[in-house]
């Protein structure tokens, strides 16, 4: 919902949801649909070379006068749209269960206006909602909402130290 309101309220039209996808599922979808040629770019993007290619795409090789530095992602999420529609039932059987296990992991997280698909996303895992704990827990949140740099590059490390009170 958050995401929604950022974006509507940044002059952009509205919206009926928000599907929040890691890179990781993309190359995946990669590996199984195979390489996405972009003529404009002259580049050919497959599971291999995804993280790379689209790095240097958003932020080397982009046009500075335009600066749009995402159009690269959008046209490879375009390309990728057609070539799922010409898939065979095999492969999208695939498809759904890399969407199914990806979902569990939380790589996939949704959020519909529509109550009746967002239920059914809710009883599924995919809301992205904190899930309850029997006991405390940490919870680290790490997020890159203006996307000018990767997260494949960054190094972070945590250090944890749990002290028990005298009641336990």
């Amino acid at each position: 919902r958050k995401m929604m309101w950022f974006y509507e309220k940044s002059d952009r039209s509205s919206v009926d949801g928000v599907i929040a996808i890691n890179a990781r599922v993309f190359q995946d979808l990669l590996r199984i649909i195979g390489p996405i040629s972009l003529l404009e770019y002259g580049k050919t993007i497959n599971a291999d070379n995804f993280f790379d290619e689209t790095q240097k795409a958003v932020e080397q090789d982009y046009d500075k006068k335009a600066n749009k530095p995402k159009q690269f992602i959008g046209d490879l999420f375009s390309k990728t749209l057609e070539r799922l529609q010409s898939l065979d039932a095999e492969t999208g059987l695939t498809i759904a269960n890399l969407i199914f296990k990806r979902g569990i992991t939380r790589d996939i997280q949704a959020y519909l206006k529509d109550e009746s698909l967002q239920s059914f996303i809710s009883q599924h895992g995919i809301d992205g909602r904190v899930l309850p704990a029997p006991t405390d827990y940490l919870m680290i949140v790490d997020s890159n909402v203006g996307g000018d740099k990767s997260d494949r590059v960054i190094n972070m490390s945590v250090n944890h130290t749990i002290t028990p009170a005298h009641d336990g």
